[in-house]
């Protein structure tokens, strides 16, 4: 803004000028977190075939039932048992000049075991094939939802520390 003023016979100028500084940078921080699991997840299942649909169903869901029986003896709850899978279909004899015969019905089923106690681990697999269980899954160890929030949240105040030392070191 510029101000012209007269005095008298003398002319007086008088400039001001406004600045507005304005200036920002980015920054990222960043957080890795190692830890260790606080579960484990265990696939327990029943293959069976037999001649008829209801005795392939009698017979997975006496094994299946049975294994859940087992597990809450050994003091797993019953929402950590959770089936993963239940398929039926027949099987057919593809022998040349009978053409497409079915001999029989198989049912699998799977159930997913999650522990928290990793010393019930092998207990769980032992008991689960005593009374029938004849496919063991892979075993998976994981994070529960509670303490992969923890860890995230740790991470997270990890990253913002990161963050503002760099914001810091920049300024």
């Amino acid at each position: 803004i510029v101000v012209i003023r007269s005095l008298g016979g003398i002319s007086l100028s008088v400039n001001q000028i406004s600045t507005n500084k304005q200036s920002t940078f980015d920054v990222a921080g960043e957080s890795k977190i190692t830890t260790i699991p606080d579960q484990a997840e265990v696939h327990l299942g029943i293959s069976v075939n037999e001649s008829t649909v209801k005795a392939a169903q009698d017979r997975a869901n006496q094994v299946i039932n049975s294994i859940n029986a087992q597990l809450s003896q050994l003091g797993v709850d019953k929402k950590d048992i959770k089936t993963e899978n239940y398929s039926l279909y027949p099987n057919y004899d593809y022998s040349p000049g009978s053409g497409q015969r079915i001999t029989g019905y198989s049912v699998n089923a799977g159930l997913v075991v999650t522990l928290k106690d990793f010393s019930k681990l092998n207990q769980a697999v032992d008991l689960a094939t005593s009374v029938g269980a004849n496919q063991i899954g892979g075993i998976s160890f994981t994070l529960s939802d509670e303490k992969a929030a923890e860890i995230e949240q740790e991470a997270r105040q990890e990253a913002i520390a990161n963050a503002k030392k760099k914001a810091q070191d920049l300024a």
